[in-house]
């Protein structure tokens, strides 16, 4: 558990986030958008 806790602060404290992930009909997935949109309203 203590590892998980470490890659959540990690996460939290990084300047960027990288995301390597396949593009649908020449767009990003829906479920990415939709995370990316809840995380930049919190």
């Amino acid at each position: 558990m203590a590892s998980v806790t470490g890659l959540v602060d990690e996460r939290r404290n990084a300047d960027a986030l990288l995301f390597a992930l396949r593009l649908y009909n020449v767009g990003v997935s829906p479920h990415l958008t939709t995370w990316v949109d809840l995380r930049v309203v919190e």
